[in-house]
């Protein structure tokens, strides 16, 4: 695909259809924005969109500048104006599109999804000063996003909706081991989203299904699908692909526990291809950050991972009790939107 999609043309013709709703003009920039290709100058594409013209029209001004900020972030390079991008959201921000700042009659209801869902994934992913993925938090925010949200008979607001609620899904199948993750994840199957690409519904499912060992194939189909659904993950994927593999790692490793009483360290780093990621060292960190049933050991002298006597299910179960109450109330509350 070349950058003509994208030419002042291309979007002038898509903004001054008078025959169809704004809505649905802000869903199909979306369209378009996932069609540019990879380039290092972007500038070149972002001067070329007409906003002059539009200037004197608040919703497509707005518009305007959140397709201006995705085109920066998605596909900028290692050279990101990010104080361009954060010009444009502070720009946007004084048009009253933070979250909670709604008028009886939101007109403007739609773009205030966009823009809240556009700067928790600049917050949480994109940065300059993002130094770790924080999925969860990031899936926190999306809920709170959409727990603002009342009126389920707009089109457009649906279309929003299922495509925070995909996000989420995604940001739940990239992170690692996480005992907040099952309850989250049951809020996706519940919520009855169209997953239309067959390796991400697979991959959903065998990790939806919580003590399932996945094979690195599957990952790698998984990957590649999103890379094609979502610019954002794909950029997130090739500039961290080490780290996403970690957190592979760590969903299987997870899973152990339901299966052995103690297993040799050789025989773990046995059950996958050969990464550049050290199994013992991530093994400890999983340890540290309490992601093994308490009193899980490695067992220097004898190269092995221990876990407790003590019935494994149980422990995950009291685990997730403790934390169920606040994930409760996330779910709970997103489910009535």
């Amino acid at each position: 695909m070349t950058d003509n999609v994208h030419s002042l043309n291309t979007i002038d013709r898509l903004l001054s259809r008078d025959s169809i709703p704004n809505t649905s003009k802000l869903i199909e920039l979306q369209y378009l924005c996932s069609l540019i290709p990879y380039c290092t100058d972007i500038d070149q594409i972002v001067d070329r969109l007409p906003f002059e013209k539009y200037a004197k029209d608040k919703e497509l001004s707005i518009m305007l500048q959140i397709y201006q900020i995705q085109l920066h972030l998605f596909f900028g390079g290692q050279s990101i104006n990010y104080q361009r991008v954060e010009k444009n959201f502070k720009s946007i921000q004084v048009n009253n599109l933070s979250i909670g700042l709604k008028s009886p009659n939101d007109e403007l209801l739609y773009l205030r999804i966009k823009y809240n869902d556009l700067l928790t994934d600049y917050q949480y992913l994109l940065a300059p000063n993002v130094e770790e993925f924080k999925f969860i938090e990031l899936v926190n925010k999306k809920l709170i996003i959409l727990n603002n949200l009342n009126n389920k008979d707009d089109e457009a607001i649906n279309w929003l909706i299922k495509d925070i609620q995909y996000k989420i899904l995604i940001c739940l199948l990239l992170n690692g081991s996480d005992f907040n993750k099952q309850k989250l994840l049951t809020y996706i199957k519940e919520s009855n989203l169209t997953i239309d690409k067959e390796p991400i519904n697979e991959y959903f499912e065998l990790i939806y299904q919580n003590n399932q060992f996945i094979s690195f194939e599957k990952f790698q189909n998984f990957i590649e699908s999103i890379k094609i659904t979502f610019p954002i993950f794909n950029k997130i994927i090739r500039l961290n692909e080490i780290k996403l593999i970690s957190n592979f790692l760590e969903n299987n490793l997870a899973n152990l526990p339901f299966y052995y009483k103690s297993i040799y360290l050789t025989k773990i780093e046995n059950f996958f291809p050969k990464f550049d990621i050290n199994i013992e060292n991530l093994i400890n960190q999983m340890i540290i950050n309490n992601k093994f049933p308490p009193g899980t050991t490695i067992n220097q002298l004898n190269g092995l991972l221990e876990f407790p006597s003590f019935t494994k299910f149980n422990v995950l179960n009291n685990h997730i009790n403790q934390i169920g109450e606040v994930i409760n109330q996330l779910v709970d509350v997103t489910a009535n939107v």
